[in-house]
């Protein structure tokens, strides 16, 4: 993939330039009770289903494949398993509360999961590029996936 962006709903920057959770921010589904009522998570979790959802139309991506898949516990979902579009909101929220890890991916883009509410998003695609274009209220922001291979 040629182009990488790190997808994330912190605002606060250090002063190399990246972005950072402050100590009072939540930053997993495990702060939910302490640090963010269940309301205020699925509202943000619902931003980062909103993104990739949003991306695979742009890019008419009808399927994504689970690659690498790591399982924290029971789960129905298996590695190179190819889900279709209705299926990726709930993948995207299991590997945002912790269920699972994996990358989700198509021959034209690419979802990697990062720690802490990082999602890396890489496309290939240079004239209408989904990120010029896309209306979220997450920080988007050139980063290269530390989950390349």
């Amino acid at each position: 993939m040629k182009l990488s962006y790190r997808i994330t709903k912190y605002t606060d920057k250090h002063d190399n330039g990246s972005y950072y959770s402050h100590d009072q921010e939540w930053s997993s589904f495990f702060d939910v009770g302490s640090k963010v009522t269940l309301q205020e998570y699925i509202a943000v979790e619902e931003l980062y289903v909103n993104f990739l959802m949003d991306a695979c139309k742009f890019y008419k991506v009808t399927a994504l494949q689970i690659v690498g898949l790591e399982v924290n516990g029971s789960t129905e979902y298996e590695d190179m398993l190819i889900l279709d579009i209705g299926s990726i909101p709930q993948i995207v929220r299991d590997i945002l509360r912790g269920k699972i890890w994996a990358k989700l991916v198509s021959p034209y883009l690419e979802f990697h999961f990062g720690y802490d509410f990082y999602i890396y998003f890489l496309c290939e695609d240079y004239k209408e590029m989904f990120i010029t274009t896309v209306d979220t209220p997450l920080t988007v922001d050139a980063y290269i996936s530390p989950y390349l291979n």
